[in-house]
């Protein structure tokens, strides 16, 4: 792999892609996924737009960064296989929805942390948002669901093995 350039030099972002990124050793929260998704994606962010601006749900709330914030991380960048029949209004109000999520500034979900050990949904505070919620809930809402059925929780993992996905790039950003 040394020898291919880092996807942040090849990558053209598109919005709504899903990046999906492995883990930090020295972040405490990445335990609690590894243990109960056996997955080494432990990070979700959405891309906005062309200019690599992302949504990324972190310790204030969702956030907008750059995808270069992950410069050096092991990521994948996901698309939706139905990206292009997504009409322009519906685009619209995702971004819109994210956006707000952004100015609310209602903080991580931490009792999410909770939940996810023991696999109980009342710990999740519904105006807090984790990593991978965010992706998950701009589909149920807006578009097709990921899944066919509702979910207790969803996690980076679930999206990189998602069908709705194409794999469009894997590397170091």
């Amino acid at each position: 792999m040394s020898d291919k350039q880092p996807l942040l030099k090849t990558y053209q972002p598109k919005s709504l892609d899903v990046v999906v990124l492995r883990g930090k050793i020295y972040n405490p929260f990445l335990y609690p996924i590894y243990f109960r998704t056996q997955s080494l994606w432990t990070h979700t962010v959405v891309v906005r737009g062309a200019s690599g601006r992302i949504y990324d749900a972190h310790i204030k709330g969702v956030e907008e960064r750059a995808l270069t914030d992950y410069k050096g991380r092991y990521g994948a960048i996901l698309r939706r296989k139905d990206i292009d029949e997504i009409p322009a209004d519906v685009r619209i109000k995702i971004i819109s929805w994210a956006d707000q999520l952004v100015k609310d500034e209602n903080g991580y979900d931490f009792w999410a942390l909770a939940g996810f050990l023991l696999g109980i949904k009342a710990f999740e505070c519904e105006d807090k948002w984790f990593c991978s919620e965010v992706p998950y809930y701009m589909w149920q809402k807006f578009w097709k669901p990921m899944f066919n059925e509702e979910v207790t929780y969803v996690w980076p993992s679930d999206h990189y093995r998602s069908c709705v996905y194409d794999i469009v790039c894997e590397g170091t950003l």
